[in-house]
């Protein structure tokens, strides 16, 4: 996964934090460790939460 941009998609919350990640790729990294990947600050405005229905 190194020097590709992804987009953190889930996480679990029992044990050990894992992440699902979408890469720009399209494909999908299921449970990845912290220590997989690199957080990298943007300097975009965060977007606003979806509704909820």
């Amino acid at each position: 996964m190194a020097g590709q941009d992804g987009l953190v998609v889930a996480r679990t919350l029992a044990g050990t934090p894992a992440y699902d990640l979408r890469l720009a790729d399209g494909r999908v990294v299921k449970y990845a460790a912290e220590s997989d990947f690199e957080v990298v600050e943007s300097d975009a405005p965060a977007r606003p939460a979806r509704p909820r229905d």
